[in-house]
């Protein structure tokens, strides 16, 4: 994400607090990631370009009830890639870094805060969902927290493929996921 998000599109953002869906909430392109978000930083080699992050903690802090935090809002939002175009590609793999908390459960493949879906078809259609695991647990004293994670998928079907979409989904009550 070098100085901007570069063709990639957020996509059916909303926010549900308390049964009122608004779309209030979007991915965006942040100059320094995750500097110090509570402590933890964003430990991709090529941050000092910027990353992409959907951060639900700005909207709860500023218009939302923090006192019950089973009450806290649903956030979705969907960062989708322009067309990628694999057709003479070899081994086809999908790397990233991420900083990802979630908070409530949200990280179980039932209620997953964040996943990646791919489409060969230019976007019309997508397959099932890769869940995107993190190291990073939110404690009182904060000892479980892995700063950047590196993560890395092997998808050698998408090898000659021509119209390739990559889907990067946030669904879930509260924190963030930045990806580099």
């Amino acid at each position: 994400f070098d100085g901007g998000l570069n063709g990639w599109t957020a996509q059916n953002c909303t926010t549900d607090n308390s049964g009122d869906v608004v779309e209030v909430l979007s991915w965006d392109w942040y100059e320094n990631p995750v500097e110090d978000w509570f402590g933890s930083q964003m430990t991709s080699y090529s941050r000092c370009n910027g990353a992409a992050g959907y951060d639900a903690t700005r909207w709860n802090i500023n218009n939302g009830d923090l006192s019950n935090p089973n009450n806290y809002p649903n956030h979705h939002c969907e960062l989708v890639s322009p067309v990628i175009d694999l057709s003479d590609a070899g081994p086809v793999s999908l790397q990233f870094w991420q900083v990802n908390f979630s908070l409530n459960g949200n990280d179980s493949p039932a209620d997953p805060v964040s996943r990646i879906f791919i489409s060969t078809d230019g976007g019309m259609t997508f397959g099932d969902p890769i869940y995107i695991e993190t190291n990073n647990i939110l404690t009182a004293d904060q000892t479980n927290w892995a700063n950047g994670e590196l993560r890395r998928y092997f998808l050698p079907d998408l090898a000659g493929e021509s119209q390739v979409v990559l889907r990067f989904e946030f669904h879930g009550d509260f924190y963030a996921w930045y990806i580099d």
